[in-house]
């Protein structure tokens, strides 16, 4: 299995976070002030540009209302999905 690029795995963790938080009808600024975040550092965790920590996960997951393995199986669609694109935009 080749390993994954550690970018992607970023902007999937930032995606993953940001879809369930807005399918939940949550604002940033109150996910992040919940989760004790400063609201910078999780714009920058939905970016992709900010490496989010267990712990900092650990502390999104209950104001998101999901489990840790809820959201690993949302995070492996999402990363399934940029997958498929990417090899799709390629051969095209």
């Amino acid at each position: 299995m080749k390993p994954i690029d550690p970018k992607l795995i970023l902007q999937t963790l930032g995606q993953t976070i940001v879809a369930l938080r807005k399918s939940r009808g949550i604002a940033q600024d109150r996910l992040a002030h919940d989760a004790v975040i400063e609201r910078a550092h999780m714009s920058g965790i939905e970016r992709g540009k900010f490496n989010a920590g267990f712990a900092t996960v650990y502390r999104v997951l209950p104001v998101l209302g999901v489990t840790l393995s809820q959201f690993a199986v949302e995070f492996d669609r999402i990363l399934r999905q940029r997958n498929r694109n990417r090899k799709h935009n390629k051969v095209n």
